[in-house]
């Protein structure tokens, strides 16, 4: 039953955390392209070339190493202890 409860709330917290980050990159956004009076698409670009890079990033770090790799392997067929 705990466990359906952390599932729950942590459902809740990422769509709050979702909805305020929209908001607040709104905001941020807005501000941008008045504060540099360039075109939105300039920003929009901008933002979305910071989020590909830095979903890159984020991935590029759980890539397992080859020691890694061969211990991963090993617990996968033989199961935790």
């Amino acid at each position: 039953m705990s466990g359906a409860q952390s599932i729950a709330l942590g459902a809740v917290l990422g769509v709050a955390r979702g909805i305020a980050s929209a908001f607040a990159g709104y905001q941020v956004r807005t501000h941008l392209v008045k504060d540099l009076k360039v075109p939105d698409l300039v920003i929009a670009l901008l933002e979305d070339a910071g989020t590909i890079d830095g979903g890159f990033f984020v991935v590029s770090r759980f890539q397992l190493r080859d020691e890694g790799e061969a211990c991963a392997r090993k617990l996968m067929e033989t199961g935790p202890m």
